[in-house]
């Protein structure tokens, strides 16, 4: 594979040998839909496995390496029987079906959609996708910036894009053709997701932001998620819980062994 992979990177690669005691194969792939993804050695797997799509462009994609990088070291903190990912099955599917119907009321748009599976799915994995993921990158990015001083103009292009797709996902008619609890969440997410960034890595995207809907439930629960203060898997999966009750989807996924779900990542 013809790869040119930033040294500090090669080096973070190297500490996830080190610190997780197994060695990381390079596979190119075709067809996945991010520039990276991983698949972390689990039992008896003899390696942590790095994806690379054709796709791959960079700085982008050194900044992504790294994310997936230290979601394995982070992982690797726990001892292995009490590694957990989360999971989403049919039965929490019908849960956030149910939840959604309630949004339907008396929109026959929201019930007519809600009888396509498709867009159901992309509703609510989109929102699960969104929950698992954003806790723990949070203290990703913050690592990002005090670790890997030569990614920062990598890292700043992801964050402004995210910064840019929850400004553009704020549109009025975003609001009017999604259910309320998809929009509220995602919003709610998002604005204590980038409040967090500001906060732990001096970034100052709220501060661009004006009359932001729920704003009194996202400082609410932006304060509650500084109080969980320790950079570790365990309260990576607090914190994800603790926005999960408040934003009244816990029921949407389940913790579950390592082992028994999906390694990839």
């Amino acid at each position: 594979m013809n790869l040119t992979i930033l040294d500090s990177v090669e080096a973070l690669s190297g500490r996830v040998e080190q610190e997780t005691g197994k060695p990381v194969q390079w596979v190119q792939a075709s067809g996945m839909p991010s520039m990276v993804e991983t698949r972390p050695a689990a039992g008896a797997d003899e390696a942590h496995i790095i994806y690379i799509s054709e796709g791959f462009k960079d700085p982008e994609g050194q900044h992504l390496i790294a994310c997936k990088c230290y979601q394995i070291i982070r992982m690797f903190r726990e001892e292995e029987k009490s590694r957990l990912i989360p999971s989403s099955g049919s039965s929490h599917f019908n849960n956030a079906k149910m939840r959604l119907a309630l949004d339907a009321g008396d929109r026959p748009d929201l019930v007519k959609a809600l009888n396509e599976d498709e867009i159901v799915k992309a509703w609510i994995f989109g929102v699960v996708n969104q929950l698992i993921s954003q806790p723990g990158d949070i203290y990703i990015q913050k690592a990002i910036s005090e670790e890997m001083p030569d990614l920062k103009e990598a890292q700043m292009l992801v964050l402004e894009q995210q910064f840019s797709d929850f400004m553009a996902a704020q549109r009025e008619d975003v609001k009017l053709y999604s259910p309320r609890t998809v929009y509220d969440a995602s919003l709610i997410m998002n604005a204590v997701y980038l409040k967090m960034l500001d906060r732990l890595i001096g970034t100052s995207f709220m501060e661009r932001v004006d009359n932001l809907p729920q704003s009194r439930k996202i400082g609410r629960l932006f304060e509650a998620t500084l109080e969980i203060r320790e950079d570790h898997p365990a309260d990576d999966r607090k914190r994800t819980d603790l926005w999960a009750e408040t934003l009244g989807i816990r029921d949407w996924y389940e913790w579950v062994p390592f082992e028994s779900g999906s390694a990839e990542s």
